[in-house]
C-alpha cells in the first residue's frame, strides 16, 4: 500500500495542473486512492456490528471513483500538490461517536419520525428567535411604557420626574392675574384666563383656598377678604426686583356665579385667581339624602342655601379638597372663609411658620352649650376607631386635653377652622384618609346625620395624627372673622398701612 501512495506522488508532482494517462497504476487501472478505499471498507466490514456502515462507505467509495479525474486532480493541486485521498476530501463530514450509531440508526428507519422532529425544532427555534428579537424593536412598547416584557414595572420603576411645562397635567385650571390684571382699566373688560406657567409658580407651593356661594353678600365680603390679602408678606419679596411672584388663590364654587361677580372678585386682587368647581349635589355612596331627614339631627341650615349645604361644605374641607385637581400643584393650602380678612401685615402666611408644620390652626376653646347636640357619638367614634386601627395618640398632650374635658363637661375642644393652614402631603396619607372617610364618606356618615363639625374633628385629628411639632395651634397675627371684616375696616386698616 506504501508503495502505491509513492508511486502515485511521483507520477502526481511533476505535472500538478495538467493530467497525465502514466498518473495511474497498472492495477486493473484503478487509482491509488480508491484502494485505500477498498482497504478502509474491508476494515469497518470487520469492526462494524452490521452492514450499514460499511455500506455507506462503499457507497462514498463508489462516487469517488465516478469523479472526474482532472477534478481529483484539481483538488490535489488546491492542496499543494499533495495526494488526494479520503481524509483530505474538503466536504468530509467527521464521523459520529460510535455511542450515536444507535440514534442514527433509528433516524434512517424511522424517517417520518425524523422529518417530525426536525420540524418542530425549527419551529421552536423560530419562535425564540423572533420573541429576542421583538423584544429589541419599538413596537413592543406596551400601552404602559413597559418594554419587551409589556409591564411598567421594572429597576426605575419609582423614580418620580418632577413635572415641568404642561405635559400630562392633571390640573387643567385657568387663571386670570396671571400676566398682570386681567380687567383692563381702560374699559372694564375682563381677559379670558389661562393656564399659569409652572416654570414662574413651580409645583409644591403655597394657595389660598376659599369657598364662595353666588350671594352678593358672600362676593361682597369675598372682595374685602381678597384685598386684605395685601398684609401677607410670607411670599412679597423686600427686593422690588425680585422675581419671586405671589401665592395663587382658588376660588371653589358650584358652577352658579356670573360673568359680573367674577369681574369684581378678580378685580380685588393682584395675585393669579382661579374658580374651580365642586359638585354638591354628590353624596356618598349608600347615603340617601331623602331618607335621612328622619335619622339626622335637627337639621343645621343656613339661610339661602340648600338643606344639605352647610354639610357638604364641612364635607368639602374635612375630604373633598384633597383630591381637587385644581390642588394637585400646590403643598401647603392656606384656607379663608369668604368672611375673613388681615387687618396687620403677618410675616409667614400664606407659607407656614416653620417647615417642620403639618398643620396650623387656632386653638378657641370648647363646643358652647348650644352647639353639644352636634356632639353626639364623636368622642366614642374617635376611641373605637382608634381601637380598630390599633393606633395611639399622636399628641398625648392633646388627646389627654381631649379625654378630660369631655369626661368632665361632655363637650370637646375646638379650633377655628375658618382659618387654617395644612400640608396636602399629611391629608393624603394613609392613614389621614381613612380617618376622613370615616367621618364622611362611610357608616355611620357621622358628618352628615349628625352634622359633626370640621372645628371639632381637626382637633380630634391633630391629637390623634399628628405630633406636637407638627402643629401650631396659636392665633395667626392681623387675622381676623365676621364682624371685624366689613369693607370700611379693611379699607381703613390698608390705608392705616399705606397698601392702598
Amino acid at each position: 500500500m506504501s508503495s502505491s501512495i509513492n508511486d502515485t506522488a511521483a507520477t502526481a508532482a511533476p505535472s500538478a495542473s495538467f493530467p497525465s494517462s502514466s498518473s495511474s497504476s497498472t492495477n486493473n487501472e484503478i487509482p491509488a486512492t480508491s484502494q485505500q478505499m477498498d482497504e478502509m471498507i474491508s476494515l469497518l466490514r470487520r469492526i462494524s456490528k452490521d452492514g450499514n456502515d460499511a455500506d455507506m462507505a462503499s457507497t462514498q467509495a463508489a462516487l469517488l471513483q465516478r469523479m472526474n479525474p482532472q477534478q481529483q486532480e484539481g483538488n490535489s493541486a488546491a492542496s499543494g500538490g499533495s495526494a488526494v485521498n479520503a481524509y483530505s476530501t474538503p466536504m468530509r463530514t467527521p464521523s459520529l461517536p460510535p455511542c450515536l450509531h444507535p440514534i442514527r440508526r433509528l433516524m434512517s428507519t424511522q424517517k417520518p419520525f425524523t422529518i417530525a422532529l426536525v420540524s418542530l425544532c425549527l419551529v421552536v427555534t423560530t419562535l425564540y428567535v423572533s420573541e429576542s428579537m421583538g423584544a429589541l424593536s419599538p413596537s413592543s412598547y406596551s400601552a404602559g411604557g413597559g418594554f419587551g416584557t409589556g409591564t411598567s414595572q421594572g429597576i426605575m420603576a419609582s423614580f418620580a420626574i418632577p413635572t415641568t411645562g404642561t405635559f400630562g397635567l392633571k390640573d387643567k385650571t385657568l387663571y386670570y392675574n396671571t400676566n398682570g390684571h386681567s380687567v383692563n382699566p381702560d374699559n372694564g373688560k375682563l381677559t379670558n384666563p389661562q393656564p399659569m406657567s409652572r416654570v414662574a409658580y413651580p409645583d409644591n407651593g403655597s394657595v389660598i383656598a376659599t369657598l364662595c356661594t353666588n350671594k352678593d353678600s358672600d362676593v361682597s365680603n369675598l372682595q374685602s377678604a381678597l384685598k386684605s390679602l395685601a398684609f401677607l408678606q410670607g411670599d412679597q419679596p423686600a427686593d422690588p426686583y425680585s422675581k419671586q411672584l405671589k401665592s395663587p388663590v382658588l376660588v371653589f364654587n358650584e358652577g352658579d356665579i356670573t360673568p359680573a361677580q367674577i369681574k369684581n372678585i378678580v378685580s380685588s386682587t393682584d395675585r393669579p385667581i382661579a374658580f374651580p368647581l365642586v359638585d354638591f349635589q354628590n353624596f356618598p355612596r349608600g347615603f340617601n339624602p331623602e331618607r335621612e331627614f328622619a335619622k339626622s339631627a335637627a337639621m343645621f341650615e343656613v339661610s339661602g342655601r340648600s338643606p344639605w349645604g352647610y354639610y357638604q361644605m364641612i364635607r368639602f374641607w374635612v375630604t373633598g379638597i384633597w383630591f381637587h385637581p385644581a390642588l394637585e400643584r400646590y403643598e401647603a393650602v392656606m384656607r379663608i372663609d369668604t368672611d375673613s380678612c388681615f387687618l396687620e401685615p403677618n410675616e409667614y402666611l400664606p407659607h407656614f411658620m416653620h417647615d417642620h408644620l403639618n398643620y396650623h390652626s387656632q386653638y378657641v376653646g370648647v363646643e358652647p352649650e348650644e352647639g353639644r347636640e352636634y356632639l353626639n357619638g364623636l368622642y366614642d367614634f374617635a376611641v373605637e376607631y382608634m381601637h380598630r386601627v390599633n393606633k395611639t395618640p399622636g399628641n398625648v398632650m392633646l388627646w389627654h386635653f381631649i379625654d378630660t374635658t369631655w369626661k368632665a363637661q361632655k363637650t370637646l375642644p375646638l379650633f377655628r377652622t375658618n382659618f387654617e393652614i395644612s400640608r396636602k402631603s399629611y391629608m393624603l396619607r394613609e392613614d389621614v384618609v381613612k380617618w376622613h372617610n370615616a367621618l364622611t364618606e362611610e357608616e355611620p356618615f357621622g358628618l352628615l346625620r349628625y352634622r359633626w363639625g370640621d372645628a371639632v374633628t381637626r382637633y380630634l385629628e391633630a391629637a390623634i395624627f399628628c405630633t406636637d411639632e407638627e402643629t401650631l395651634t396659636v392665633h395667626p397675627e392681623g387675622y381676623n372673622h365676621k364682624k371685624g371684616c366689613s369693607e370700611e375696616i379693611v379699607a381703613e386698616a390698608l390705608q392705616k398701612y399705606g397698601l392702598i
